[in-house]
């Protein structure tokens, strides 16, 4: 897993110095002889590629990383009262096809619409602890998302709880848009984007 924080101060740094016109003399290996070249800062303070356009390729990304951003931001969280925020650890992220989702009948009205609007799913299980007891819960998100010129956004996010391997936690969906996990997507969506240094 990459840590994107350290990323997006390298692609600032690299952005800032490129644009001086700074070059670094380096040395390529062909496999057989190095050879020395002199390279604009760009070119070696890397990111990583870009963040995906394609919404399957960015959830695919997105949930490989999700664990460790969701488990950092609900350590750094204050204690809270609400049910919605009992404090869990992300133990797994996966992606879902949406005939995947169970059908709800209890979805929102004031859901956001429009064509710059797309729609993903994702899952979670989360381990908490109750009365001493370990509780395993599995949760699925969806996840309104939009494509700007800025990068992707989350509008809105709403989940509900699944029995696994018995417990029922919150069935009904609810708005999520605050929730530990949804401001762990912001981060990681915000990340995302410092991928690639401005050329």
């Amino acid at each position: 897993m990459v840590d994107y924080t350290v990323v997006s101060v390298l692609s600032q740094l690299a952005a800032s110095l490129g644009a001086m016109g700074l070059m670094v003399g380096v040395r390529v290996s062909d496999g057989q002889q190095q050879t020395p070249r002199i390279l604009p800062v760009q070119q070696i303070i890397s990111a990583h590629p870009r963040c995906p356009v394609d919404l399957n390729q960015l959830l695919t990304e997105l949930v490989v990383d999700l664990p460790a951003y969701a488990n950092r931001v609900i350590t750094r969280s204050p204690p809270t009262n609400h049910l919605q925020d009992i404090p869990t650890s992300v133990i797994l992220a996966t992606s879902l096809p949406p005939e995947t989702i169970p059908v709800s009948e209890h979805l929102p009205t004031d859901l956001p619409t429009g064509d710059d609007i797309d729609l993903g799913f994702i899952l979670t299980r989360e381990r908490l602890y109750i009365n001493n007891r370990m509780l395993v819960i599995q949760r699925y998100h969806w996840l309104f998302l939009r494509s700007t010129p800025n990068g992707w956004e989350l509008v809105k996010m709403l989940s509900k709880s699944d029995p696994y391997p018995g417990y029922r936690i919150l069935p009904q969906p609810w708005d999520s848009s605050q929730s530990a996990i949804a401001r762990a997507i912001r981060l990681w969506l915000r990340d995302c984007q410092w991928r690639t240094v401005p050329r």
